[in-house]
């Protein structure tokens, strides 16, 4: 985007050159008419202004929004947008919305600030400014009030009215005015009605009011940094000149929202408790935090980027250490990253996107942080990771390793783990020798593995020695000791969704790794509920998204949901094939419905019958819920397999014969005629093995993988390879991630599965870069099944999947037992 896309250039762009403090100080210098001339000439943006006694002359080259360029006399980063050079943004930016050309030099500029230069319609409290034949005036003193209405037929005369008398005001025949006369109550209405008024009515105030309410000073809202050593906490406070914090507290204990002190009268006004509230929830993670108009918390590590984000979102302003911006800027504002220091040859072959990935991670390493790569499946989540192998490598990143570390190897830096399934090693191997091929890379897997460190001393792989280490999940979970006697630069959790669950010893082993920093890479990061969410964030982040109470129910556990997904945002890079490859074909989802024959339609009604009758006999014995859960499980994997191929639920059911058998076949040979080649996913392996040998039984040749398939790469080659091979038939948990299979182009599920997500993952083995053509992806359901069912749940997961990456709030998903019961009902 450049900036002759001025009607596009909002504020939440101009935000990623820069912060949300400078964006507001440029703000402030449009409204002071501080910007004289300013000119674009693509793609560098220059200009002048003249603020406290000084010229500037910011020179600004926009050719990226992501790596910008800026000069200027004040002194700002280069690869940082100062103060001035946006506030010539925001001026260039107005003049082409109000039609003007891209080139402005008039002292007009002045009179144009946040607000187009459009008269406020709201009165600023206790100004003397009187608007002529206004709707709405009001008069009084601290101790009383008066409103008067003048015009009856006013469109909302008697909601007014109404809302008038809510709030205690009488009506006076005598003088047509509305009255309160009660100190507590004037004093209230002003500190809380006041700011709402003013915006709603924009009412007129008389001369009398305005002076016999001057002491009416309102109480601030002070932030303030503290540092003691090391540790930094930061103190919000309600103030007020004078008045002591206790007063402060009382009066909000009282619901008294205004403290009288001599001649001064001081309100605690509503936008200002609300912002206090609201900030102090946010830092502390308490909904229902007790309001005493102090609170102070204790920010550290990656609190540091959640806290800048509630100053920004409350706009308070502090006087912050100069660590917290550094290490908070680039991960709240990526256009703000510094480019990755990758071998010259490497970044070459990197896409933009890529190398800001990159950029990412290594700022997060550098910070001593971690973080989730979460970008859409064939983006190369492997490509970056090993970019921020070769930043480590390349600039000696051991400086975190503490002096005369015995773990640390003999360059000076410590090792790397990588923890992948199993099924992925082999192309992690192959991805480092492709990239990084002067990196020493050690696979700690197999039978003849290493048992300990001190033995590693002893033989041919000596543990300081290399410079990353690879392993499964089920390894690093059987050798755990071993690897709790190293320490780690960094670990790597590849499709980390398979340790989603905390409680599972893979989780607990992954946790109890010693790492600097930790990395996440999966497509997916939450499935089915936030709680894979927090479980990966206990890996990378652990103690940043601090577990709700167990008894929070309803608003209380959304509001922490809304919350944690706020602050695992900042920590999540999610890019989509479309943003960051528009060159990639794209890919036609369709669902085909197959009808089931009348000898079909007996087999499965007898099914679901038996299925119901064998719950009814669960339930009435007193089987527990888990029982319960299980047998469900069990039932509705049956009236599956008859949907899918119900030779598996009756082998002497020639597959032939089945709904989905007749419409794949179709589908085969339409694909064949036009010459394309195709992926078939099932989640039953007896189910390919049968399509298999019916290929084979019609001369079409195909390639197999499933669980049990040891060389899935050589698989992969030998299909992409050659053109007459015609399919490849998968298990969709076996080859749901870490293939290329860009040689097909037509993807068919045979069956659908729970997750929406999996079925992604599987139909990106083809639509993934290096395609050259559209795919298309078919999905098999036949029609007034299980399926059927299966496809609304389906929904309902995509649903949670978006929320996440779209930081909006979101409903649980779990398949609990009512809905498993309704899966199998008629």
């Amino acid at each position: 985007m450049s900036l002759l896309d001025l009607p596009e250039l909002t504020r939440p762009v101009l935000a990623e050159m820069g912060s949300w403090t400078a964006l507001r100080k440029a703000h402030a210098l449009m409204e002071a008419g501080a910007v004289k001339s300013v000119d674009w000439d693509k793609p560098v943006l220059t200009g002048k202004l003249e603020c406290e006694g000084r010229v500037y002359e910011p020179e600004l080259n926009l050719r990226s929004l992501t790596f910008i360029q800026n000069k200027c006399q004040c002194g700002a980063p280069g690869g940082q947008a100062c103060p001035h050079s946006l506030a010539l943004c925001l001026a260039i930016k107005k003049k082409v919305e109000a039609g003007g050309t891209t080139s402005v030099s008039s002292p007009s500029l002045s009179t144009v600030g946040r607000h187009g230069g459009r008269p406020s319609r709201v009165q600023r409290p206790g100004s003397r400014v009187q608007r002529p034949q206004t709707w709405m005036v009001i008069d009084g003193s601290p101790a009383y009030l008066s409103i008067m209405l003048r015009d009856r037929d006013y469109p909302n005369y008697q909601g007014v009215v109404d809302w008038l008398r809510r709030q205690g005001f009488q009506y006076e025949h005598s003088n047509g005015k509305w009255w309160l006369r009660s100190q507590h109550k004037v004093l209230n209405f002003l500190a809380i009605e006041r700011a709402e008024v003013d915006r709603v009515y924009a009412p007129g105030y008389t001369d009398g009011f305005n002076q016999r309410t001057a002491m009416i000073e309102p109480v601030k809202l002070r932030c303030d940094s503290i540092q003691d050593g090391r540790s930094t906490s930061l103190r919000l406070e309600l103030t007020a000149e004078g008045v002591e914090p206790y007063d402060i507290r009382q009066a909000l204990v009282s619901n008294c929202h205004y403290i009288i002190r001599g001649n001064k009268i001081h309100l605690i006004e509503k936008a200002v408790l609300d912002k206090f509230r609201d900030a102090s929830r946010q830092l502390s993670g308490e909904p229902d935090l007790p309001l005493t108009g102090i609170f102070q918390a204790d920010i550290d590590g990656a609190a540091v980027v959640s806290t800048s984000a509630v100053l920004d979102e409350f706009e308070l302003e502090a006087e912050l250490p100069a660590d917290w911006t550094e290490r908070s800027a680039a991960i709240r504002e990526v256009g703000r990253l510094k480019p990755p220091p990758l071998p010259e040859e490497v970044a070459a072959k990197f896409r933009t996107y890529q190398l800001i990935g990159t950029a990412w991670l290594w700022h997060l390493y550098n910070s001593r942080l971690g973080g989730i790569l979460a970008d859409e499946m064939g983006l190369g989540k492997t490509i970056q990771a090993i970019g921020l192998i070769l930043c480590y490598r390349t600039l000696d990143s051991g400086r975190w390793t503490l002096d005369n570390d015995q773990d640390a190897n003999s360059s000076g830096q410590r090792p790397i783990l990588i923890v992948a399934p199993a099924s992925l090693l082999g192309n992690w191997k192959r991805e480092l020798s492709n990239w990084a091929p002067g990196v020493s890379t050690y696979v700690h897997h197999g039978p003849n593995r290493i048992s300990s460190y001190d033995q590693s001393l002893e033989s041919s792989v000596k543990c300081p020695e290399y410079e990353v280490w690879l392993t499964s999940y089920s390894t690093l979970r059987n050798d755990v000791e071993l690897f709790q006697e190293m320490e780690f630069a960094f670990a790597i959790a590849d499709e980390a969704q398979h340790v989603k669950n905390r409680r599972t010893h893979a989780a607990r082993s992954l946790r109890a790794i010693d790492a600097e920093s930790r990395f996440v890479l999966t497509g997916t990061p939450i499935e089915n509920t936030i709680e894979d969410l927090r479980s990966l964030f206990e890996f990378c982040l652990p103690g940043y998204l601090k577990r709700p109470p167990r008894d929070a129910r309803g608003e209380e556990k959304e509001w922490h949901e809304k919350r944690h997904l706020e602050m695992a945002a900042p920590f999540i890079l999610r890019r989509g094939k479309k943003m960051v490859a528009p060159e990639l074909p794209d890919k036609i989802e369709q669902t085909l419905w197959c009808g089931l024959d009348s000898r079909q339609r007996d087999l499965y009604n007898m099914v679901q019958v038996k299925s119901q009758q064998r719950m009814m006999e669960l339930a009435a014995s007193g089987a527990s819920e888990n029982k319960l859960r299980f047998t469900l499980l069990t039932e509705l994997l049956r009236l599956r397999q008859v949907c899918a191929d119900p030779g598996m639920v009756d082998p002497e059911y020639p597959m032939e014969q089945s709904a989905k058998y007749l419409a794949f076949m179709e589908l085969l040979q339409e694909a064949l005629d036009g010459g394309h080649r195709i992926l078939v996913f099932s989640q039953f392996v007896k189910l390919l093995k049968r399509l298999r040998s019916l290929l084979d039984d019609n001369g079409i040749r195909s390639e197999y993988i499933d669980g049990s398939t040891r060389d899935r790469l050589a698989v992969c080659d030998r299909f992409n390879g050659d053109p007459e091979i015609a399919v490849c038939l998968i298990s969709l948990k076996a080859g749901g991630t870490g293939l290329n299979l860009t040689g097909a182009d037509t993807v068919i599920h045979f069956d659908p599965w729970w997750n929406p997500a999996v079925e992604d993952q599987a139909t990106d083995r083809a639509h993934r870069i290096g395609q050259q053509r559209t795919v298309t992806s078919y999905k098999l359901v036949t029609e007034g099944t299980v399926e059927d069912k299966v496809l609304a749940l389906q929904v309902k997961k995509a649903a949670l999947l978006r929320d996440l990456l779209d930081e909006s709030a979101h409903q649980s998903a779990k398949v609990d037992l009512s809905t498993l019961k309704s899966l199998i009902a008629e």
